[in-house]
């Protein structure tokens, strides 16, 4: 994303991701969505609770990536700390893997260190909560040998939003407005982008 918070229309959808699928033993309890306010040179803590729906062991990985996201609808998960507004350098976890029991509740925590300086606006990233599969290399049970093994793997994503005092700010542009035809109707379609350094709620309308 070449500008901070780039296209933040679509934020909101991205969002939407279930906090339970049925092909999961281990579940994300937590909101997908950690958004704090803060100031330069402090520091918050969160947590992550998980949940082993399942009646065997069960190992997960938490891991951070960046998150970016585009007005066509597709968002990146690359490495973190490489987006200008990304935080996950600020972020640091208690543990990155962990054993549930069956029907077992843990919590992982993470800490929050907003570095001191010039910063302002919103910055965020993720935290990405995955099983591994007992058939997976990263597994701590052995597999028998001559054995080869399919898993599904479904993980979840924890955005952490910063946002740093007072200033910065929200300014939205439109472009590329045209009209579309889907399933015999005309549908009115923009693109939205915020050029500013603060993240947006906003509430969008076409009046003719």
């Amino acid at each position: 994303m070449s500008a901070p918070l780039h296209r933040a229309l679509l934020i909101a959808a991205s969002l939407l991701i279930p906090a339970t699928l049925s092909q999961a033993a281990v579940i994300l309890e937590s909101e997908l969505t950690d958004a704090r306010s803060s100031i330069a040179g402090a520091s918050y803590e969160g947590i992550i609770r998980l949940r082993n729906t399942g009646t065997e062991q069960s190992e997960v990985k938490l891991y951070q990536t960046d998150y970016g996201f585009e007005a066509d609808g597709s968002n990146t998960y690359g490495p973190p700390g490489k987006v200008a507004r990304s935080n996950a350098n600020w972020i640091q976890l208690d543990r990155n893997q962990l054993s549930l029991p069956p029907n077992g509740v843990l919590t992982v925590n993470y800490r929050v260190r907003v570095p001191s300086g010039n910063v302002s606006g919103t910055y965020w990233s993720m935290i990405m909560v995955e099983p591994i599969p007992k058939a997976s290399a990263e597994s701590s049970e052995p597999l028998p040998e001559r054995t080869t093994r399919v898993s599904q793997v479904v993980r979840y994503g924890l955005q952490v939003v910063t946002e740093i005092g007072n200033p910065g700010s929200s300014e939205l542009a439109f472009s590329n407005a045209r009209l579309l035809e889907r399933d015999g109707q005309r549908l009115f379609a923009v693109d939205a982008e915020n050029t500013g350094q603060r993240w947006i709620r906003a509430q969008y309308w076409l009046e003719l």
